[in-house]
């Protein structure tokens, strides 16, 4: 009795004949393989954030240009469009932005990049307070006289200008990113790896272990 497979399976023999098939290949051949496979993950990372776009009932028009500001501007506190209190859209502005900066580093050649954030752009509404302050004096049964300062304070969410509408925002702060991932071409030079290392670490503050530069290459 012989087991059926469907096509799309693969049984033990099938993965015992790939790990010899893949020892065969060339240095450069495992790169271009690498970089195959990154990019592959890059684009259905990409794909999922534009169903779950669409799906939101977001639709970015083709050939049209964004405000997308630099990372280091989004995470430093300046104020963002509404359009980016979306997770999944701030992670792909920040991704595309970074790609962009980064190959223009020295020997990077093209460049992909794929920035995680844990939790979003939190903003920070402008509040109105009032207080009060009142002085009363006291006599006590012996004469002797003593001031009493009492001061009141209430707060509450500043109303908009218009009337109507969200409080006005006075700052945002930064999200918290959770990991960075940047292929680049000239990433297997050991000193152009170093550059977009730092790079990433200078431009979105984050540390170096949660930053991984890997090399590829582009044949298209």
């Amino acid at each position: 009795m012989t087991e059926q497979r469907g096509p799309g399976s693969a049984g033990p023999a099938g993965l015992a004949g790939l790990l010899p098939a893949l020892q065969r290949l060339s240095p450069a051949e495992r790169r271009r393989l690498v970089w195959i496979v990154a990019a592959g993950l890059l684009g259905v990372a990409l794909l999922m954030a534009a169903q779950f776009l669409d799906g939101a009932g977001v639709k970015p028009g083709a050939g049209t240009t964004t405000d997308t500001p630099p990372p280091g501007a989004v995470l430093s506190g300046a104020p963002l469009p509404d359009a980016y209190a979306d997770l999944a859209q701030l992670e792909a502005a920040l991704s595309a932005r970074l790609a962009e900066v980064l190959s223009r580093v020295e020997g990077a050649g093209r460049v992909h990049a794929w920035v995680t954030v844990v939790a979003g752009a939190e903003r920070v509404f402008a509040r109105e307070s009032d207080d009060t302050r009142r002085l009363s004096r006291e006599v006590d049964a012996q004469g002797g006289q003593r001031e009493v300062e009492e001061t009141t304070s209430r707060s509450q969410l500043a109303t908009a200008a218009a009337g109507g509408g969200d409080p006005p925002v006075i700052s945002v702060r930064a999200g918290q990113i959770r990991g960075v991932l940047v292929v680049a071409e000239g990433a297997g030079d050991p000193l152009v790896r170093m550059r977009l290392q730092r790079a990433v670490e200078a431009v979105l503050g984050v540390p170096a272990h949660r930053v991984q530069v890997l090399s590829g290459k582009d044949d298209g």
